[in-house]
């Protein structure tokens, strides 16, 4: 039971790190985002990534778009078609 605690609080951490650099843009350097990406990767939580979602159900695309981070919105369509997600 400990173990499944610990797994969850490692996804989270993914997910809510993610949603916030999408709301603040992470400076315009992509960088950020393929390395916590692969970050989540090497745990085998890539997909808490590209599926986050906040408490309003709003996803990575949300974030980027409603903050107006084009480079972000361009990096998460860009990891999504090249892991096969449908946009």
């Amino acid at each position: 039971m400990q173990a499944c605690k610990k797994e969850q609080k490692i996804a989270d951490q993914y997910m809510l790190q993610f949603l916030t650099i999408c709301v603040d843009g992470c400076g315009g350097d992509k960088n950020i985002l393929e390395t916590m990406y692969q970050e989540a990767k090497a745990q085998g939580e890539e997909d808490q990534i590209l599926s986050a979602t906040d408490s309003w159900g709003d996803n990575p695309i949300h974030k980027a778009s409603t903050h107006g981070h084009p480079n972000v919105l361009q990096w998460i369509l860009d990891k999504w078609k090249e892991v096969g997600k449908e946009v």
